[in-house]
């Protein structure tokens, strides 16, 4: 016993088992917790936790911002709040030809034009106004810049920073409006010349009036100038002009192969004609032609010629060939060309250009060895996204690519691979597959090394590739294929379909459907049998499904979206609102826990809507500068939105409103007892549901309480020990949650701050006598006390009222703040004083 005070007055400091007075003291005791009043603020703090697990709200569904592109062009936010970022590739697409102007490169691709300015290093898309078209030929003249592409022709005054239509609005003028598909351009002097739909159309003002010009039915298709005579190849061969077109004759007799003219190209007084399987060299002005020894291959189809340096270059569905004596004999020249199907090749100075279905290549080396230099030069088309293993990989019109770093960067992965388009992509296990123009592929490394599988469609046209477990499915031309050993065998399956491409495949659960250009079928027994499902579907033309947990969707057609409830009965469509959509609608994706959030993908690009579909704005990117026009393929993983579209893989910035979470788990709640209140299983579920409800909310209501009037009521009643077994199960709820502006708050108590500035040593007498004389500062006694102190082992102060209880008690509080406790007590903190005690 020690007495604390002035001398002869007595009071004991004695030990108690803390266990005997309250259970839940026993467990904070466990835990270093030393005073009742800790209670208080781990109740309070436990409460503000769940509160704010409870009720946080999301004041937008914003998805954290990755600067996939430093391009500002790139990224451009709507006022729905989408904001697209193309990724860095997937690079290379097919180009169709190239031109040289001020100091730039210009190059036509099956996507639109390209520009560099660092002599083909680098490419960046020179577009607005002309759009992601076809362009199939382009030349210069004045200062101008002229384009032929699928969609017409078109003018640029600025070095291709815009473009315009021209040539159609004069009356008088016969390249008119419907004419598009055009096929070739040339220059001769100030006159420029045009081929379309088999004619020859001839401008004398710059590109602004055109002129028919009569050839005698020749179908013209490419043209060529030499000095001052201008060819053209067409189905009847090669013809030659001398009248800036007025009049045409044919060049030498016709011969087999004349028909298939691509290329004409003259070497010194050597002319030279190439086309499928022949190559003809004239040696008086095209009077009389001889053949010559084509380019090696199984393919010798000539695409493209080129003359320079006294060299013949060739190229090839199977590379590029070089003749460095006119002709007569070929060598290949294709070392480094990862993309064998050379479309053009042209010359930039000393640097020879070569124009693939899979990108640029350069050759510093007179085509000794090539380089690739697509950067920028993205591909035309990505049909479809899969992700998988931290893996992503993008189906193109080119093959297939893989990035490593989730899209920003992009590698070509189509070793083994067709040069064909690649439409769809599946997973099965470790295997990967890739549904081709030429079939199935499969991969086992990651998409390093492709394999065919033909299917027994024998390789024909793969539209869709769909999975259930083990399963793999295929849509094509005529039905649906299925293999159960990961595509080594294929069987047909298209019982009850109509011979209709199947463009798209989803599995909902155990349930097989497909769409095709007459509706909806669905199959109950993995593919056996199919039986059509197009109550309610007013436009059939199914462009895409996709499922959303027992929700399917339907997109067609002009802009029309279907929803069917899987589940349900009544097998019937509803149809979805999509106003202000326009285009076929190729890809669909839907916010899981905020249904009313819609992001469609269409040929005319991307709309979302915030209101379940009663109004759609478009995702408008570029400020005029066109990035993508169609949109395949919408890849949701993870928190992160991407989207597969005519100009690559872009990534997408989702800053819709979403409201609160509160909203969306209300919501889940409702739509969860729709669907399945009829279940065996659901009301045995309700009922522990609602009970573990009931008991959280009592505990909430237990810890507001227990804030409001001290955590003593902890230990009332035997229903509110049951009520607090959540607390006592969590072990303190961190130090620093319980601690959260404690020490200010006690630092604010009278007698804390008075013996901050008063204090001094008090005599003290312990339970065998021993006295603690005064001293200076108090260390002898707050030494003694430590001593005694345990975990579980607390040390009770009692004495007479002035004999200094509390004046101990409140400068223990103080040194336990300034982390100046004895010794022994080093990191603990004070939680408060007793009150009361006698």
């Amino acid at each position: 016993m020690y007495s604390i005070g002035p001398l002869g007055a007595k009071a004991e400091i004695r030990v108690y088992d803390v266990g005997r007075i309250c259970p839940y003291l026993r467990t904070a005791c466990q835990h270093d917790v030393v005073c009742c009043s800790t209670r208080r603020w781990a109740a309070i703090a436990f409460a503000l936790t769940l509160l704010f697990t409870a009720c946080r709200l999301e004041e937008s569904g914003q998805i954290v911002r990755r600067h996939l592109s430093d391009d500002s062009v790139n990224g451009v936010e709507n006022r729905e709040g989408l904001t697209a970022y193309a990724t860095q590739g997937p690079y290379g697409t097919s180009v169709l030809c190239f031109a040289g102007f001020d100091h730039a490169l210009f190059v036509g691709t099956s996507s639109g034009i390209y520009r560099s300015d660092d002599g083909g290093l680098s490419w960046q898309q020179s577009g607005v106004g002309l759009g992601l078209t076809e362009v199939r030929s382009l030349t210069s003249l004045g200062h101008s810049l002229f384009a032929a592409t699928l969609a017409g022709l078109y003018r640029s005054e600025n070095l291709g920073q815009s473009w315009e239509r021209i040539g159609t609005e004069e009356e008088r003028s016969t390249l008119k409006e419907e004419i598009k598909d055009l096929d070739d351009l040339a220059t001769l002097g100030t006159v420029l010349f045009v081929t379309a739909l088999g004619n020859v159309h001839r401008s004398e003002d710059h590109g602004n009036t055109w002129h028919l010009l009569e050839h005698g039915g020749i179908s013209a298709k490419r043209l060529a100038v030499i000095g001052t005579t201008l060819f053209t190849t067409g189905s009847e061969g090669v013809f030659r002009s001398e009248d800036l077109g007025k009049s045409w004759r044919r060049v030498g007799a016709y011969s087999e192969g004349f028909d298939s003219i691509t290329g004409l190209v003259a070497i010194d007084d050597a002319l030279f004609a190439g086309g499928i399987n022949v190559l003809f060299r004239s040696d008086n002005g095209g009077r009389s032609w001889r053949k010559v020894t084509p380019a090696t291959g199984t393919q010798p189809f000539v695409q493209t010629l080129l003359a320079v340096n006294g060299g013949l270059f060739a190229g090839t569905p199977e590379g590029i060939y070089r003749s460095n004596d006119k002709g007569e004999s070929w060598q290949e020249a294709s070392a480094g060309l990862l993309e064998g199907n050379v479309q053009v090749v042209a010359t930039v100075g000393n640097i020879l250009l070569a124009g693939t279905s899979g990108g640029v290549y350069q050759s510093h080396d007179s085509g000794q060895s090539w380089e690739q230099t697509s950067i920028g030069l993205r591909d035309s088309a990505v049909k479809n996204i899969l992700r998988t293993d931290g893996l992503m990989f993008a189906a193109t019109g080119h093959g297939v690519y893989r990035s490593e770093d989730n899209g920003a960067h992009w590698q070509r992965a189509s070793t083994g691979l067709d040069p064909s388009q690649v439409r769809a992509l599946a997973q099965v296990g470790n295997r990967l597959f890739a549904g081709t123009e030429n079939g199935v592929f499969w991969s086992d490394n990651r998409g390093d090394t492709w394999t065919i599988e033909r299917g027994a469609n024998g390789g024909g046209r793969v539209l869709s590739l769909a999975t259930m477990g083990t399963i793999l499915f295929q849509g094509w031309g005529l039905g649906v294929e299925r293999s159960d050993d990961r595509g080594e065998s294929w069987e047909e399956t298209s019982n009850g379909l109509p011979h209709e491409d199947v463009r798209t495949i989803v599995v909902v659960g155990t349930k097989l459907f497909v769409g095709t250009e007459k509706g909806v079928f669905r199959s109950d027994d993995k593919g056996q049998s199919w039986r059509e499902v197009n109550n309610g579907l007013s436009n059939r033309d199914i462009y895409v499904l996709a499922s959303f947990d027992d929700k399917l969707f339907a997109g067609a057609s002009l802009g029309a979206a279907y929803e069917l409830d899987t589940h349900s009965e009544s097998v019937s469509w509803n149809q979805v609102p999509t106003n202000k959509v326009s285009g076929a609608i190729s890809a669909f994706w839907m916010d899981r826990k905020f249904p009313r959030i819609i992001i469609l993908g269409t040929t005319d690009g991307l709309f979302a809507s915030k209101n379940g579909g009663e109004e759609f704005q478009k995702c408008d990117i570029g400020k005029g500068k066109p990035v993508f026009e169609n949109v395949f393929a919408i890849d949701y993983t993870s928190g992160q939105l991407f989207i597969g579209t005519d100009a690559g893989v872009f990534y997408i910035q989702d800053q819709i409103p979403r409201g609160s979470s509160i909203e969306g788990v209300v919501r889940g709640i409702l739509q969860f007892y729709v669907r399945h209140h009829e279940e065996i299983w659901f009301w045995p579920i309700a009922v522990i549901a609602s009970f573990i409800t009931t008991y959280l909310l009592g505990t909430l209501a237990l810890l507001f309480l227990a804030w409001r009037v001290g955590s003593m009521v902890f230990s009332r009643t035997w229903l509110v020990t049951v009520a607090t077994k959540p607390l006592l199960k969590t072990p303190g709820l961190g130090r620093w949650a319980v601690f959260v502006g404690y020490k200010r708050r006690l630092m604010k108590l009278r007698v804390v701050n008075e013996t901050a500035k008063n204090y001094f040593g008090l005599p003290a007498e312990d339970s065998s006598g021993d006295i603690v004389l005064p001293d200076a500062t108090g260390e002898i006694l707050h030494e003694r006390i430590g001593t005694a102190l345990r975990p579980q082992v607390p040390v009770l102060v009692v004495g007479r009222g002035g004999a200094g209880k509390s004046t101990v008690l409140g400068r223990w509080a103080f040194l336990g703040i300034k982390n100046q406790l004895p010794t022994r007590l080093t990191g603990e903190v004070p939680l408060g004083r007793s009150r009361g005690t006698r």
